[in-house]
């Protein structure tokens, strides 16, 4: 990504910056979102059957 940012000459620490949220985000954020809402779609199956 910074070698595209330098290639269209926009700001590379803003780039830089935008892709370490991203995984951040990604790796940080959505496990346990997915964790909480496959727990909950587990138990309302469970409590359907």
């Amino acid at each position: 990504m910074g070698i595209i940012a330098n290639e269209v000459r926009a700001d590379i620490s803003i780039v830089s910056g935008f892709q370490l949220f991203r995984l951040f985000f990604i790796y940080f954020i959505v496990p346990p979102v997915l964790r909480l809402y496959f727990k909950r779609k587990l138990n309302s199956k469970e409590d359907s059957l």
